[in-house]
């Protein structure tokens, strides 16, 4: 049986992490956007822990 998904890290796969911004700005809802130490601190999670940002591709369209 074929899974069709794999589970990678903004490690892995630096280039992804415009698109963690735009999930993000979609999945959270906006008093979490709007909290002033997740805005101070986002960009700086992505960039000191890549290793615990875990993406999920479609294995066809590896995206």
């Amino acid at each position: 049986m074929e899974k069709g998904y794999t589970s990678i890290t903004l490690k892995e796969r630096p280039d992804l992490k415009a698109e963690i911004n735009v999930l993000y700005n979609i999945g959270w809802i906006n008093f979490m956007r709007e909290d002033l130490v997740a805005v101070k601190y986002w960009n700086k999670l992505l960039s000191y822990f890549p290793e615990f940002q875990y993406v999920l591709l479609n294995e066809k369209t590896n995206q």
